[in-house]
């Protein structure tokens, strides 16, 4: 009995369905191309932070407390996270970035990106649960003065000045946890030896052991990179706009 004739599979080349390559390039990183100049120009050499991550062993192994309270936050996912990053791809992200109900959008090289619970759950690992504090809003009554002296090597010391709370003057463990916050979990650019209130409020929260909603803690954080960048560039040109003035 003679085989049965196999079915010839014809290959379909330049269909709709075949993804449109994108170059590493303006074009292919932004779909529209009526932002392209006002990327070029406002975003292109935006300084983007270098990627850090943490090994929380080796400081457990070397007796810091607050490795094991950063474990019971849930975070230890994110801190230790690593691997290539694409900052001309970061610099889109940002450029795209909406924020609508609490959820951030954006898009890159046309692929929509939603950080919703999924992303926040399966990529970062972050813990989603019931009853945990919002920083700031839920530290309406927070004293930094008493907070920031609970983390001082000597809380008896004067304070040069209430404005500046400076890091210099923690013990070795909250120097080092408040480094954790501002440089990994929330980022900024600069005053990164300073104690603002709010990282006074989130390491009071770790190290006493309250949980913190992480997901909109650094959802804020993304979206107030976002929003000082544009401040940033009102600023100057303004600035610019009144050296210009006879």
């Amino acid at each position: 009995m003679a085989e049965p004739s196999r079915r010839r599979r014809r290959r379909s080349y330049g269909s709709e369905s075949t993804p449109i390559a994108r170059g590493p390039n303006i074009q292919g990183w932004i779909s529209d191309d009526g932002k392209h100049e006002e990327y070029l120009q406002m975003w292109k050499k935006r300084k983007i932070l270098r990627q850090k991550f943490v090994d929380l062993n080796w400081f457990t192994t070397h007796q810091f407390q607050f490795s094991q309270q950063l474990i019971e936050q849930g975070v230890q996912h994110l801190l230790q996270l690593q691997g290539s990053y694409y900052p001309d791809l970061v610099r889109v992200f940002y450029y795209n970035l909406k924020s609508q109900n609490g959820i951030i959008y954006t898009r890159v090289k046309g692929i929509d990106i939603i950080l919703d619970n999924d992303i926040w759950t399966n990529v970062a690992h972050l813990p989603i649960l019931e009853n945990t504090m919002h920083v700031p809003n839920d530290f309406g009554d927070f004293n930094k003065i008493l907070a920031y002296r609970s983390f001082m090597r000597n809380p008896q010391q004067p304070l040069p000045n209430r404005r500046y709370l400076l890091v210099g003057n923690l013990r070795m463990e909250e120097r080092v946890l408040h480094y954790l916050i501002v440089w990994l979990l929330c980022p900024r650019g600069s005053n990164l030896a300073q104690c603002f209130e709010i990282d006074l409020m989130i390491m009071s929260a770790i190290t006493q052991n309250i949980k913190i909603n992480w997901v909109d803690l650094i959802s804020d954080t993304i979206v107030r990179a976002k929003r000082d960048h544009h401040q940033h560039n009102h600023h100057n040109q303004d600035y610019h706009r009144d050296l210009n003035v006879e």
